[in-house]
């Protein structure tokens, strides 16, 4: 069934797929020359988002646990997945999830990796088509998979990955085990289009606790998004996962994975999951909702924290130019270029041999990002700096102040809104520091307002309501006196 896509088949000849076929480009510039040099990569990045969703002809599935497992809830959860990759979202996934048993796992996953994808025609050269590969269990750095922990019974996943390098489809990886990041090998290079979201990065440990099951979030932000938007890309399901709300809900104790080998090429989409309509024997994509990057970011509170190192040219400091850059609006900048800017922010800026700024961005901003070895991940944060007293609910990045000194200093909180929920909510665990910033910072900003006000002449509304609430006001009002 014919299919509107951007791109072309896999099988035609464009500059995209030879680049494909070809390694990344080495950088070797140590530093960002300018924030603007900065801020043209963030919107390169940005724009990827604006493209149409990569929408395929077919998507084909392998849920994958082990049939005799220590964890129960890995096979229960990943049938839960299985479930809503054939019912909801209505991919081929086979009559059931495969159980890897414990004599001959290695031969026995690879048979299924090899029938699900060669066996099922899901490799094709002339169709837009997706593979997605699921594993939930024990793994071990050097890529094992186990049924239990220091198991002498393992599966080896490498065999596998050299199979799938020849797929001619796209491919998603979803892991639910340890060292999950690890489970890709880096260097291996692919024929087409690679992603993989897993719970872990590749040196953390899973959870393995039931209540903070990576696989069971994973299926409710899955049924979520195909219900509110249409299904979703996986640059957006790693930044739900991520986000403030996902944690409270799921429980998740360690940052969720994202990792894309080949993908940071430009003109190419991201891979999306959107639901298959099926018309007699026929199937095909239903529409899917794009998302502009403001909508993104509105689904999810997560950035991530980033060390830049930026040259150091003596005409033009890095602090003057980020005034410039916060202070003034290009002509005929486009809305995604200035949605990058307003989301750009500087927390601090140190001076060695060259100017090193700790800066943060919004997390799917950064998964679209191209590599460069002056660009280096610190954290995924979802608060604001603690330090710092916190940004109201109408401030914009172009009402903020540099200096030497402090590198952002947001303008005081208002007493309602975001310092007065702080107070109710986190007074019982937060430090005696933050607590007293997000006390006086709204007493200072009511203090200020109220001695202008008494300033004469007074405003008459102001004064009639002082007269209503008592005579000890009317008292006051003849006892004040020009500031």
């Amino acid at each position: 069934m014919a299919t509107e896509i951007n791109d072309p088949p896999n099988g035609a000849e464009n500059k995209d797929a030879k680049q494909l076929k070809m390694p990344a480009d080495i950088v070797t510039e140590r530093h960002m020359k300018t924030l603007d040099a900065f801020v043209t990569k963030l919107n390169d990045a940005a724009q990827d988002v604006m493209k149409a969703s990569r929408i395929y002809n077919r998507v084909a599935c392998l849920v994958t646990y082990w049939a005799e497992g220590d964890r129960p809830y890995l096979k229960e959860h990943g049938t839960r997945l299985w479930d809503v990759l054939k019912n909801d979202y209505g991919f081929e996934a086979g009559d059931k999830p495969f159980e890897i048993p414990k004599d001959k796992s290695t031969r026995a996953l690879y048979k299924a990796v090899d029938e699900a994808v060669f066996d099922s025609d899901i490799s094709s050269k002339t169709e837009r088509n997706l593979f997605i590969m699921y594993y939930g269990g024990h793994a071990t750095e050097n890529g094992d998979w186990q049924p239990k922990v220091k198991s002498r019974v393992s599966a080896e996943w490498s065999p596998c990955q050299g199979l799938l390098a020849d797929a001619d489809c796209d491919l998603l990886f979803l892991f639910d085990c340890c060292y999950g990041g690890a489970m890709i090998e880096s260097k291996r290079e692919w024929k087409q289009r690679c992603e993989m979201l897993s719970s872990a990065a590749p040196s953390n440990e899973a959870s393995g606790v039931e209540e903070e099951s990576f696989t069971y979030g994973l299926v409710e932000e899955l049924r979520r998004e195909r219900r509110m938007h249409n299904g979703c890309d996986i640059v957006t399901l790693h930044s739900l996962l991520n986000s403030t709300r996902s944690r409270d809900v799921y429980r998740l104790n360690s940052d969720p994975w994202y990792w894309m080998p080949l993908s940071r090429k430009r003109g190419m989409a991201a891979v999306s999951l959107h639901p298959m309509h099926r018309v007699g024997n026929n199937t095909g994509p239903l529409s899917a909702n794009g998302l502009t990057p403001a909508q993104r970011q509105s689904l999810s509170d997560a950035r991530m924290l980033l060390k830049v190192s930026f040259s150091n040219p003596s005409d033009r400091p890095l602090l003057e130019e980020w005034k410039q850059f916060l202070r003034n609006r290009p002509d005929n900048i486009l809305d995604v270029d200035f949605y990058v800017r307003t989301e750009t922010k500087l927390h601090a800026v140190f001076e060695t041999h060259s100017n090193t700024a700790v800066m943060s961005i919004p997390l799917w901003l950064w998964d679209l990002l191209e590599p460069h070895p002056a660009i280096q991940a610190i954290s995924v944060v979802r608060s604001h700096n603690l330090v710092e007293p916190p940004p109201g609910p109408s401030d914009t990045a172009e009402e903020i102040e540099v200096s030497h000194r402090t590198a952002v200093t947001p303008p005081p909180l208002e007493m309602t809104g975001a310092g007065r929920r702080r107070l109710k909510e986190k007074t019982g665990g937060i430090s005696l520091a933050t607590f007293l910033s997000d006390w006086a910072t709204p007493k200072v900003s009511v203090t200020k307002t109220v001695k202008a006000t008494m300033r004469p002449p007074y405003d008459e509304e102001w004064m009639r309501k002082l007269n209503e609430t008592g005579p000890s006001f009317s008292q006051m009002k003849k006892k004040l006196v020009p500031v």
